[in-house]
Parts: structure tokens; C-alpha cells; sequence
């Protein structure tokens, strides 16, 4: 089949490591894919991506609202897809599926819509809740990507959404660069090493992060990998800047660490999973859902919680392990990428069908 993926920017995060597993999983069985985006991003979050994944870009899609360049960019999402001719259309973001859903050519009962996080738009940007909602039958399925999110999209009116669950491969062997020579200079200095992979924008709470820092200094390190300067460091926590592929670098690093206002069901939690590093993350969104049965632990945004959380597991050398181990069979049994890519298959048969 010819599957046609639409995200608003192309930057490194979440929902974009979500289509890149989905596409290349998808060329790799067979299937046609494109992935369209718009120019935020300039590209970074396909680089490396097999080659058998065609790009394109939607040179006005973006995501603050500007409605001459968003009536544009309806119209190109449009000519793409009557270029490429999709048997699925996979919109993913709030932005993306609201365009896509009005292209012309876009046959609504071939389209799928990714929510990557309901909180996000039922809170963070709430005004264009109603919106959506008004589009919500144009568009064959709506995915809900945990199942606190599924349960509240269907309290606000939306019809059935689906769930599949975000999953992801274990994170590649990273080329060695100069975050990862800093993350293995705080390990030489003998304290254990927490990992933070974020954008340090809402809904991720760096300043919280400082808070459990402080809290935590001469037993630990916090350190944070993302778009923040080193200057903002303090007590107990280093801002080591962006890199690629950082999903890798958990390897590096005892513990990961997430302090967050809201989430879907964040790729960061999935890939220490699958790194076998002990996770300890805001209790929010699909994250307790995916840390039960003991894969990690999700605790209230409260500076000492979670430095106790910490400081649990780096003092308790059994109960590390096990955290660890459970993490890594959960990410195996429900959060692999290859079961996120098997599911999402299934559903597009069922449409086509």
C-alpha cells in the first residue's frame, strides 16, 4: 500500500520519532511511504532515515497560526497528495491533521489522525479544541496513544478513538560526540549520572529538574541533553545542549529522569526503557500506564518525590536491577516498535478493506 505521513515540523522529538519508526517499518514490509513536513526543523529529524522514505516539504505548514500561509498550506498538502496518490492518509499534530483533513483530494475515509498526546491540546492550546472536534468525522480513525488519552477524548466527544500504544527499537550505537564525551566526564567523577532528554519548553519542567538537582547534589548528577545553554546550570545539574539521536546516549547515564506538565505517552520514558536504564518521571499522561508493575517509577511534580525517588534507587543496588530489568521486558512486551508499526498496519487494512 501507499501510505502518505503528515507532521507539522521536522525537528527531533517525540511524534517525529514516531512517524520515522512508522515509515521505515513500513518500507521495510513492503509499503510505499512519504513522509510530508513542514520547513520547522529544516529536516534534522530524518536525517539517516532509509532512503526508500520519500520526503517532501509543505513549505507553508508551520505551527503558530497565520491563516494566509495555513490556506496555503492546505492546497500543497493537496497537490502532494494527488501527486503521491495514498491508500492511507496518516496525519499526525493537532496542526497537521487540521489542514490535512480540509486538503482537497483527501478522501476522509482513508485518513488517519495521531492525537501524540491529548493533554497538549486539551490544555496546552485548548482554543483549538473546538476545532478539532468539529473535524473529528473526517477522519476515519483517531489514534489515542495511551489510554487515559483514549478515555478523554472519548468524554469530550470524540467517536471511538483507537489506541495504539507509542513503541520504539532500542536507541543505535550513537557516534561519539562532545555531549557524550561530557556525560562520560560525569561519570569519571564517581557519582551516579541522571539523564534528561528534552526540549527545555513547556510542558518539560527544567525548573523543576534544577529544584531535584539541588536536592540530590553530592549523591548525583542531573544532566540535561536539549536545547538549553550550559549557564543554566546549578547545584547537582548540568545542561550539556542539543544532539543527535540522543536516545542513544541513555546508555551513558544510570537513571532517566522526566519532569513534565503533561504528556502522551513520551518516546524518552520508552527509549530507557529499552536501554534498561531505571526511569523515575512525572506521573502524568500514559506514563504510569507504561511504568506499572514495578518498569519504573512515576511520581507527583514535587521536587523531594522525586529526588527521593532518585536517590532510591542509586542507594539501593537490588532494587535498581530489578527496576531496570522490568523496564526493559515491559518496553519488549508492549512498547517495541515493531508492535507500535504491526498495529498501525492492521488498522490501515481494515480501511482499505
Amino acid at each position: 500500500m501507499k501510505i502518505l505521513h503528515v507532521i507539522t515540523r521536522s525537528e527531533e522529538g517525540g511524534a517525529q520519532t514516531v512517524v520515522r519508526e512508522l515509515a521505515e517499518g513500513c518500507v521495510s514490509a513492503g509499503h510505499e511511504v512519504l513522509v510530508a513536513s513542514g520547513p520547522e526543523g529544516q529536516g534534522v529529524a530524518w536525517g539517516g532515515m532509509n532512503k526508500r522514505v520519500l520526503l517532501s516539504q509543505v513549505e507553508h505548514l508551520g505551527r503558530s497560526v497565520n491563516p494566509a500561509r495555513d490556506f496555503t498550506a492546505i492546497f500543497e498538502i493537496g497537490v502532494i497528495a494527488r501527486g503521491f496518490s495514498p491508500d492511507i492518509v496518516h496525519l499526525h499534530t493537532s496542526k497537521a491533521a487540521a489542514l490535512g483533513r480540509l486538503a482537497p483530494g483527501v478522501d476522509p475515509r482513508r485518513v488517519v489522525y495521531t492525537m501524540h498526546g491529548y493533554d497538549q491540546l486539551r490544555l496546552a492550546n485548548r482554543a483549538f479544541l473546538p476545532i478539532d472536534r468539529a473535524l473529528r468525522k473526517r477522519a476515519a480513525a483517531i489514534v489515542a496513544v495511551s489510554a487515559l488519552d483514549r478515555d478523554a477524548m472519548k468524554t469530550d466527544g470524540y467517536p471511538e478513538p483507537a489506541l495504539i500504544l507509542n513503541g520504539t527499537s532500542a536507541a543505535p550505537i550513537r557516534t561519539p560526540d562532545a555531549v557524550e564525551s561530557e556525560l562520560e566526564g560525569l561519570r569519571a567523577m564517581g557519582l551516579p549520572v541522571v539523564v534528561v532528554i528534552a526540549r527545555a519548553t513547556r510542558p518539560k519542567r527544567p525548573d523543576l529538574a534544577r529544584a531535584v538537582g539541588a536536592l540530590v547534589a553530592g549523591r548525583a548528577t542531573l544532566a540535561w541533553v536539549g536545547n538549553a545553554s550550559a549557564e543554566e546550570a546549578g547545584p547537582g545539574i548540568r545542561f550539556l545542549g542539543s544532539a543527535r539521536s540522543a536516545g542513544g546516549l541513555l546508555r551513558r547515564g544510570d537513571i532517566a529522569f522526566l519532569p513534565s506538565d503533561h504528556e502522551g505517552l513520551p518516546l524518552a520514558v520508552l527509549e530507557a526503557m529499552a536501554a534498561g536504564a531505571p526511569v523515575v518521571a512525572s506521573a502524568v499522561g500514559g506514563i504510569p500506564e507504561a511504568l506499572a508493575g514495578g518498569a519504573g517509577l512515576a511520581v507527583p511534580n514535587d521536587a523531594k518525590a522525586m529526588a527521593a525517588a532518585i536517590l532510591g534507587l542509586v542507594g539501593d543496588s537490588a532494587r535498581y536491577e530489578a527496576v531496570a530489568r522490568a523496564g526493559q521486558e515491559r518496553w519488549a512486551e508492549r512498547y517495541s516498535g515493531e508492535a507500535m508499526v504491526g498495529a498501525y498496519l492492521e488498522l490501515y487494512r481494515r480501511l482499505i478493506r
